[in-house]
């Protein structure tokens, strides 16, 4: 390896990690990612059956048969991190500004399905004026009571949201009953399927601000506020950005471990960040944008002792030696998960035409067109990114009147609400992420259901909710793993050369993506704000971190430089 020095060492290509890194490099550092893994993503990455039987989160039953080998076992791609992206938000944002959309392809969801306990039925959840009004298991009161609910909530300011402490801290199922006058079907969906909450009783303001993420998202590019990544999701999007870094230089080691970092001068850490700053301005004969040698990394089977300004991870990730002092795990959550293998896609109920319900049709005293602005579908206004084809694979209004598929929805969210599953003993939501050959997770004739929960630590108590899942069918293939996730206590850093990345914590599975870009949006100003202080001066954490395209005197697209 001829260039041996780096501005920024990146361990670990988890989603946050990848965000920044392809940041970093379009600013113009010189960047080396580095993961002791064979794959990217981190605990975000997408595995095929062989890789996630070798993976330290696999669990196997004591009473389970030896798994069979999976045949065209290539072909599938397992999540550790089941998710969805939100069609607006800054996930999305960094995807399409990154030039990382150019690098995948999206659908959207076809379905967003609730449990229904009476029934037995997975059916689907309105989530917009014209699902309500042509749902046919609502009654003309609730259609207007939901959907004096939705306007408030596209209404919703959660900076100046005006609602009394009293409410703000409500559990938001009881807010909804007695606010909006919202049965228990209605709760369950708007907290659980809407909101993404996993218990009813968590604060209102956290629920209403991702209930306004939601119907910001409807309409952006369909019917439904949701797409699936090709190929797994969450990992293949990391590799994207991955793939970005490389493309501006950025330097790749997979598969090789952490033999050894250390410190080279750890006078940085009693003189602060300014030392840096002035041997890049002071040194003679120095380029002003070349960095000092801060950190040394020796990798396991290469020979070269690599060099880096800034090191850029997360707690984890870091050798025990070089960790800051007094850090140490407050908290860690799981997510039990167990993935299913089926050759039919789920069942969900179709919904039939509203005329079939004298109280299903909208009176003259329903919400004009447009009262829920944001729910409104802009897809003929908006249409897709370059990179996707969200609207080839979509069927018609509403999101699941018709399905892709003879026997059902190529790709579906089914959420089961606290208690709505005999014999389920979870005290929080349970979630189930089914995906099949059109989002090229599967080969052809099978689809990929993930079923899981937060803060569960035993695959076995989701077994109920897999049965309800398959409703009767046999699986072909069943796998089960516990992912964790730890979260530190606040260090004491005073070393700028060394940028800690927060642990994305086991969010809902609209979130996660929100979250990394935040977490990679806080990382790269605080590495610029020590390699490059001229550029981060007067930005904060909040602001972009992709520069602006401009177009040229022959209206062609340019990139512009930080």
């Amino acid at each position: 390896m001829t260039d041996t020095h780096f501005d920024v060492l990146i361990l670990g290509t988890a989603l946050p990690h990848s965000i920044a890194a392809a940041a970093l490099a379009k600013a113009g550092l010189t960047v080396l990612h580095v993961d002791s893994n064979e794959h990217y993503g981190g605990p975000q990455a997408a595995l095929t059956p062989d890789e996630l039987a070798a993976h330290p989160w696999t669990v196997t039953h004591p009473d389970s048969a030896k798994p069979e080998q999976i045949p065209y076992a290539r072909q599938y791609s397992i999540s550790l991190a089941p998710a969805v992206v939100q069609s607006a938000g800054p996930f999305i944002d960094a995807i399409v500004r990154s030039g990382v959309s150019k690098y995948g392809s999206y659908k959207l969801l076809e379905a967003l399905a609730l449990y229904h306990p009476a029934s037995g039925l997975l059916r689907p959840v309105p989530g917009n004026k014209e699902d309500i009004f042509r749902s046919p298991d609502l009654t003309l009161l609730e259609k207007r009571r939901l959907m004096k609910f939705l306007l408030f909530a596209a209404q919703f300011n959660h900076e100046q949201h005006g609602l009394p402490d009293s409410e703000t801290t409500m559990g938001f199922k009881q807010w909804l009953r007695t606010k909006f006058g919202l049965g228990n079907d209605l709760q369950d969906a708007v907290c659980f399927a809407l909101a993404m909450s996993d218990i009813g009783d968590e604060h209102t303001l956290t629920a209403l601000r991702r209930i306004k993420s939601f119907i910001d998202a409807t309409g952006k590019y369909g019917n439904s506020p949701f797409l699936v990544p090709y190929y797994g999701g969450l990992g293949e999007i990391a590799q994207g950005f991955c793939r970005t870094c490389a493309v501006h230089g950025g330097v790749y080691i997979l598969g090789r471990p952490v033999d050894r970092l250390e410190r080279l001068n750890d006078d940085l850490i009693s003189n602060g960040k300014a030392q840096i700053q002035q041997e890049m301005e002071n040194e003679p004969g120095v380029d002003k944008k070349s960095t000092p040698e801060r950190w040394q990394i020796i990798l396991n089977g290469v020979p070269d002792a690599l060099t880096a300004s800034v090191v850029l991870a997360s707690v984890e990730d870091l050798p025990t030696s070089v960790r800051p002092v007094g850090i140490a795990p407050v908290s860690e959550r799981s997510m039990a998960c167990t993935v299913v293998i089926t050759d039919t896609p789920v069942k969900v109920k179709l919904a039939t035409p509203a005329t079939e319900r004298d109280d299903a049709s909208p009176s003259s005293e329903s919400p004009s067109d447009g009262a829920v602005a944001g729910s409104d579908r802009l897809a003929d206004t908006d249409p897709p990114q370059r990179g996707t084809d969200a609207t080839s694979t979509v069927p018609s209004d509403p999101w699941i009147l018709e399905a892709s598929t003879p026997q059902g929805p190529d790709d579906a969210l089914i959420v089961f609400p606290p208690g709505s599953v005999p014999n389920g003993k979870l005290a929080c939501a349970v979630r189930a992420l089914s995906t099949g050959p059109k989002s090229n997770t599967t080969p052809t004739g099978r689809w990929l259901t993930h079923v899981f929960a937060t803060d569960c630590t035993d695959s076995q108590l989701l077994t109920p909710y897999v049965d309800a899942v398959l409703q009767g069918h046999a699986p072909l293939h069943q796998r089960h793993f516990v992912a964790r996730s730890s979260q530190w206590s606040n260090p004491i850093n005073n070393d700028p050369a060394l940028v800690l990345v927060d642990s994305i914590p086991l969010a809902s599975p609209a979130e996660i993506g929100d979250i990394a870009t935040r977490t990679a949006q806080h990382a790269f100003w605080n590495t610029m704000r020590v390699l490059r202080p001229d550029v981060a001066e007067g930005h904060d954490d909040t602001e972009r971190i992709w520069p602006q395209e401009e177009k040229d005197a022959d209206n062609e697209v340019a990139e512009e430089e930080w």
